[in-house]
């Protein structure tokens, strides 16, 4: 008797309460990375870009195939190196071209991002939940504080939560983390620490999660 009726709580626990979860055949992730020069730095070995790129080939096998995702990556500006797609080739084709550049616009970055999701939902005829929001996350990766550009991180992030996009940030990189220009006597160190303040206001803004990544190791499991 007892067993039947831990069957029978079971079962009512189990049963629907109103609502049913579909998976949206739309979805869209945008990948967006930095590439300044800092992201060069050895802290993360064996550099931060080549731990960033290994991870997100990571994350493209393991992101179900009926979503779309896209890359956008940024420096001094942003580009978009891979509309959003179900072909995952593509994309990590579009991972071999990243290369640390310049310096960090992180707000015309994420806008640009913000847009592209905009632009590919539409097309598909996706529309906003119940919850106000789209069918659609950004993951950003960036190892700095912004220091080019016209938008700032937060003006983004708004323009983010208005669209109804959470952005998902990763701060990457050591306090210690250090990159040098030129060659011996004419050489310099720069230290380039990431900026997890920045990363956190941006999650917290469209309502996602934030998460820091000092060594390979971490930022695989983000």
């Amino acid at each position: 008797r007892r067993l039947a009726e831990r069957g029978a709580q079971i079962t009512a626990l189990a049963r629907p309460r109103g609502e049913t979860w579909v998976p949206d055949e739309n979805a869209t992730v945008v990948l967006l990375v930095d590439t300044s020069g800092s992201m060069r730095a050895r802290d993360v070995e064996p550099t931060r870009l080549d731990a960033a790129s290994a991870a997100m080939r990571s994350f493209l096998d393991r992101l179900p195939k009926r979503f779309h995702v896209g890359l956008v990556e940024f420096s001094s500006v942003p580009d978009v190196l891979a509309e959003p797609t179900r072909d995952r080739q593509l994309v990590r084709d579009a991972i071999t071209y990243l290369t640390p550049d310049a310096g960090t616009a992180i707000g015309d970055g994420l806008d640009i991002a913000t847009r592209l999701a905009q632009s590919t939902l539409a097309r598909e005829g996706a529309k906003r939940g119940q919850d106000g929001k789209l069918p659609a996350a950004i993951v950003l990766l960036s190892d700095g504080a912004q220091n080019r550009g016209t938008l700032r991180p937060q003006q983004a992030a708004q323009k983010a939560r208005t669209a109804g996009i959470r952005v998902f940030t990763v701060a990457l990189g050591t306090q210690k983390g250090v990159v040098r220009f030129g060659f011996g006597p004419f050489g310099q160190t720069i230290p380039v620490p990431p900026d997890p303040a920045t990363m956190r206001m941006i999650a917290r803004t469209t309502g996602a999660r934030t998460y820091t990544a000092n060594n390979a190791e971490r930022l695989e499991a983000v």
